[in-house]
């Protein structure tokens, strides 16, 4: 079974605080730097439970709090990223969240981002993916959706739950799409003890096929560990079975 050493401890009980801000930024500028010091090896080195810790400053409901965030391996994400260049986790009161930066060979502001929540549902609300929560778990709604609202809705229902997803043309040449899910133990395993995983995708890419764009948000890249059923779909296995059995 998959280890969850790096999901940081349980989640604990109380209110939420507001996002760390723009945490990808600073994923950008510490990989242009590991670039230009040529330690981009060095980061195939991380393993296990290894990280590199960073502390962040966020404004919280009640004051100033200090959070932290920690660039992990990529393998330690919670969803098989495998186009994954970098990763960080930062815990908060009451939900852990994780980050996966994705390769973007567009032009256009932003970043092509997997996103990435644990909570338990006494702390929130249940039920479908609202706004809030897509805001929550990406620090802000992401460009070029920052105003999405009105915007068509698509859905879809696969073996990882429901699909939600937005998307928007620019330029005539870029087909972004701004993708949700939301995922119980009736889908999945939940790491950190926590009841739901919430997960958020902005993707813009140089296509025409929406299904490209969602790629790294598929049912197979979300159900992990991964097995399989004997029809062939992909499915969680049972946190007591071994992969390979």
């Amino acid at each position: 079974m998959q280890d969850f050493c790096a999901k940081g401890p349980a989640l604990a009980s109380g209110g939420m605080r507001n996002s760390a801000g723009p945490v990808v930024a600073r994923m950008r500028r510490l990989f242009r730097s590991v670039l230009a010091a040529g330690l981009l090896p060095v980061l195939g080195l991380l393993a296990g439970c290894h990280a590199i810790d960073a502390t962040i400053q966020a404004q919280g409901a009640g004051g100033t709090g200090v959070e932290r965030t920690r660039m992990i391996p990529v393998p330690a994400a919670w969803v098989a990223a495998t186009d994954g260049v970098l990763a960080t986790q930062r815990i908060a009161s009451a939900a852990i969240y994780q980050r996966v930066l994705l390769p973007n060979a567009t032009p256009l502001p932003g970043d092509n981002v997997l996103y990435m929540r644990v909570t338990r549902a006494a702390g929130f609300r249940g039920g479908a993916l609202r706004e809030a929560d897509i805001a929550d778990v990406t620090g802000g709604i992401p460009p070029p959706f920052e105003g999405f609202e009105g915007t068509t809705i698509r859905a879809r229902v696969d073996d990882a739950g429901a699909l939600l997803w937005t998307q928007e043309w620019v330029s005539g040449i870029y087909l972004c799409v701004l993708a949700a899910r939301r995922m119980t133990f009736e889908q999945r395993v939940i790491p950190a003890q926590g009841d739901m995983l919430d997960v958020v995708l902005r993707n813009c890419v140089q296509t025409d096929d929406p299904e490209l764009a969602l790629r790294p948000i598929r049912a197979s890249a979300m159900l992990f560990p991964r097995g399989a059923y004997a029809d062939g779909r992909a499915g969680m296995l049972s946190p007591l079975a071994m992969v390979g059995q």
